[in-house]
């Protein structure tokens, strides 16, 4: 998860369309090789629920993070780990949900649910899951 973060760390400095195509297809490797995001929840009656921003464009985000030293920048949350894949299905399944922002309180990078099929991402089809990262 470091290299995801320099990759985004990289693409603030250099703001070129080839930097943040790194950035997708590592977040499409990640994905591959079932790495984990942490996951902020809070607790709605009784019930986990997982936290979400309101962006200044009044978009509704979800929130990942890829390391627990960037968790530590925000306030003390509760939180889960959640393979990148299924992130990307929580935010593709998630009615009023524009994307996911990684690392929200430094260097953060938000994905949205357009670029999803830049990564090779499948929806659900029919009964049974053809969702995958190629």
């Amino acid at each position: 998860m470091e290299k995801l973060e320099t990759l985004i760390q990289e693409l603030y400095q250099e703001g070129t369309r080839e930097k943040n195509m790194e950035v997708l297809s590592h977040i499409r490797k990640l994905a591959k090789e079932e790495k984990q995001f942490i996951i902020p929840v809070g607790d709605a009656n009784g019930e986990k629920v997982y936290r979400r921003l309101s962006l200044d464009d009044g978009q509704d985000v979800f929130v990942a993070f890829t390391t627990q030293a960037q968790v530590d920048l925000g306030q003390a949350t509760e939180t889960l780990n959640q393979s990148v894949m299924d992130v990307l299905h929580m935010v593709h399944d998630t009615q009023g949900v524009s994307g996911v922002v990684l690392n929200p309180w430094k260097d953060s990078y938000f994905l949205p649910k357009d670029t999803f099929n830049k990564l090779g991402y499948k929806a659900k089809i029919n009964t049974h899951t053809t969702s995958y990262i190629n």
